[in-house]
């Protein structure tokens, strides 16, 4: 994104698609919610989050980006792209993360928190506070290019090792 008038009709064009995408999946969400039983456990998420051209001089960093800096599927995961959309239901309760990073790897135990006596999964149940100093890690991928990533309090830090670049970052309220 140059801030040119091609790429800005570009970058307003992939956010009206993203938007109609969105309003498009939350319309048959809500269809599929209606027939839900109460007894029933409704999970929806997605792979990662998507980047809308949040960063991308500073994406400018890592070689190979190309040509879709901080836009679209994969890159760096940066905030934008590592939340993942996620909401567990259980009983017309929704559980969301609250307190510090929450993390995929908790599904699993805020499900079986809730609906079994007994389970051997880790993580953190979403139905009470995660840590606020909890680590969470992430990965991303753009044209075999790695990048890494781990979200701790108000900080994070990216390191593509490939790209011998690490970037350092505190998030403000």
């Amino acid at each position: 994104y140059d801030g040119s008038p091609e790429a800005e009709h570009f970058r307003n064009e992939r956010l009206k698609l993203y938007d109609a995408a969105l309003e498009y999946v939350s319309d048959q969400l809500s269809q599929l919610i209606e027939q839900v039983e109460d007894d029933t456990l409704l999970v929806i998420t997605g792979d990662h989050g998507e980047s809308q051209f949040e960063h991308s001089e500073l994406d400018r960093q890592f070689s190979d980006s190309r040509p879709n800096y901080c836009v679209g599927h994969g890159g760096t995961p940066y905030d934008e792209l590592a939340r993942v959309p996620v909401a567990v239901t259980v009983q017309g309760d929704e559980l969301t993360p609250s307190g510090g990073w929450g993390s995929l790897i908790d599904i699993p135990r805020t499900i079986c928190e809730q609906t079994l006596e007994n389970h051997p999964f880790s993580g953190v149940d979403w139905a009470g506070l995660i840590p606020e100093d909890r680590g969470v890690i992430c990965e991303a991928s753009r044209y075999g290019t790695e990048r890494k990533a781990i979200y701790k309090g108000d900080r994070i830090l990216i390191h593509s090792k490939s790209d011998d670049v690490s970037l350092t970052a505190r998030f403000e309220d």
